[in-house]
């Protein structure tokens, strides 16, 4: 996650040089200190401290959205992803408290060896904080709201790396402290994923703003990681990981090209967009290539994170349904990943959409860099087999 964080916040910094026309120096801050926060949170083996730096993130991106977005509503979004993390992360605060007044001490190592009164309240309110911050089904009305407004560098954090500070929370505390409350909520937690799943998949289906399908299929790659974080069993956690890993990269790069395709023809509605194959080979290649990655294609992060959360479901939890809710996904997600690139690319030319100047230089490397990225780790092992074995801890 550290090195995830690094790697996005020296991209936003790249994509950021031709977009932010004001303030450079106030946004640069604001990066390094996002930056700072993130690494100090997931450092963090204290209670109070990672929630101290989970809320303190918050001020940077609420900072970031409401003075450099796009639009008037980007007040109305900077006030949901504000208000929706803060107040649920209020059940965390009051869970920390007791557990400090319970055994005098938030530290990792001691509650991890201790048992707790009232543990699965505990359970359940941090359950429910990082619900929101994922976010999952149904807290999950900040995120295209946000998504929508911020500009590419908050898309890109947001998507990147503030999503997953959720599962990470959940593996690092529910699983590891927890992990008996938490097996009593399975039940229930992946009912809401599948639920996320499916509702992401048939929002994204049907919207017509480009940013904001991405942003309603970031909810069901994320109803992904909970169930696999769900799975008992490391397969199914090294699976979520490597989902995360996978969205941060693809998700993150989907993002910088609906950016740029606004930059160029100011408007995000996919109806008027038709043959840019012609007039932008660049971006459209660039499009195809993470709308096929994103659909999960073999040798890519993404599609070894699937197909290890498939594979638990089938051989350690022999569920069915969820099986079938997975299969159900993939066809859902080829019909909208598809419907963009053929509605986009490959219709009749419009008079409007010819002689364009194609993407940017610092755009494009940062793109292609995800990409290699994306497909390196999903030829070369090295990272499944890392991942396995530390996912094998967390399982214990």
């Amino acid at each position: 996650m550290i090195l995830l964080s690094s790697l996005l916040i020296i991209s936003c910094i790249i994509i950021s040089w031709n977009t932010i026309n004001f303030m450079l120096k106030e946004f640069y801050i604001l990066l390094m200190l996002t930056h700072y926060l993130l690494i100090v949170l997931f450092l963090s083996y204290d209670l109070s401290l990672f929630y101290i730096f989970f809320e303190l993130i918050l001020i940077p991106i609420f900072i970031i959205v409401i003075i450099w977005g796009s639009r008037v509503e980007k007040f109305k979004a900077a006030y949901y992803l504000f208000f929706y993390t803060l107040f649920g992360s209020l059940l965390m605060l009051i869970s920390f408290f007791y557990i400090y007044n319970e055994v005098q001490s938030t530290s990792w190592f001691i509650l991890k060896i201790l048992n707790l009164n009232k543990s699965l309240l505990i359970c359940s309110s941090i359950i429910i904080s990082m619900m929101i911050k994922i976010p999952m089904v149904p807290f999950h009305i900040w995120l295209p709201q946000a998504h929508v407004e911020a500009p590419i560098s908050g898309s890109v954090l947001l998507a990147g790396i503030l999503l997953k500070i959720g599962g990470y929370g959940i593996v690092r505390y529910c699983v590891l402290v927890f992990y008996e409350d938490l097996l009593l909520l399975k039940p229930i937690l992946l009912l809401l994923s599948t639920v996320a799943i499916v509702y992401g998949s048939m929002m994204t289906v049907r919207q017509i703003d480009m940013k904001r399908l991405v942003a309603y299929s970031s909810i069901s790659h994320m109803g992904f990681v909970t169930i696999g974080i769900l799975s008992n069993s490391y397969i199914g956690i090294a699976g979520s990981i490597l989902i995360m890993i996978a969205h941060g990269f693809v998700s993150s790069s989907m993002f910088i090209l609906v950016t740029t395709l606004y930059n160029i023809y100011h408007t995000r509605i996919i109806r008027y967009y038709r043959g840019i194959f012609k007039n932008l080979p660049i971006t459209a290649f660039l499009l195809l290539i993470l709308s096929i990655i994103n659909l999960s294609f073999p040798y890519t992060i993404n599609f070894w994170g699937e197909l290890y959360i498939f594979k638990s479901m089938l051989i350690l939890n022999k569920n069915i349904f969820y099986i079938c809710v997975i299969a159900l996904n993939c066809i859902i997600s080829s019909v909208y990943s598809f419907n963009l690139v053929n509605k986009i690319l490959f219709n009749d030319e419009s008079l409007y959409m010819y002689n364009k100047r194609d993407i940017i230089k610092n755009d494009f490397m940062v793109i292609l860099i995800f990409i290699i990225l994306t497909i390196f780790f999903g030829i070369y092992p090295i990272l499944n087999e890392n991942i396995l074995n530390i996912s094998k801890f967390y399982t214990l």
